[in-house]
């Protein structure tokens, strides 16, 4: 009997995309700008607010690559939970030719195409209590924009 992928819950949805909103011009210190290059620090500080929106407890994917074949290898974060990919900077990667002009997803079920360029290689829960002392700028001035 086929099973039918549940939908992401539309109040996850639209709280990632706040946080994108939230997150633009933001800076963690010694990282760059979201999205570009700011997957850890982006995806660490979304996990601690999704758990504290009552969202639950978030992986934190740990994955290195190579978006060109002769090109020096990547590292990318995102996070997981029960089978739904949240990936805040996946937009960074559009315009690569690897994935063929596609728009990568923020949020959805089951693999992502980056996971196909991208080899987890550690993976933990984010931490609830607070985030890498790096990111602790970025981290309060989202959660100020968020109102939270």
């Amino acid at each position: 009997m086929p099973t039918t992928e549940q939908p992401i819950d539309l109040a996850l949805l639209a709280f990632v995309e706040e946080f994108r909103t939230a997150a633009k011009d933001t800076q963690a210190q010694h990282h760059k700008s979201f999205p570009n290059a700011a997957c850890n620090w982006a995806s660490e500080i979304l996990g601690r607010l999704l758990s504290d929106k009552g969202f639950g407890t978030w992986q934190l994917i740990k994955a290195s690559g190579r978006l060109d074949p002769e090109g020096s290898p990547h590292t990318h974060d995102w996070l997981e939970k029960d089978g739904v990919h949240v990936d805040p900077t996946a937009g960074q990667f559009n315009d690569r030719k690897i994935f063929a002009g596609k728009e990568l997803p923020i949020a959805h079920r089951g693999e992502s195409p980056i996971c196909h360029v991208f080899g987890v290689y550690d993976s933990r829960d984010v931490l609830v209590e607070g985030v890498h002392h790096s990111a602790e700028g970025a981290h309060r001035i989202i959660r100020s924009r968020l109102g939270m």
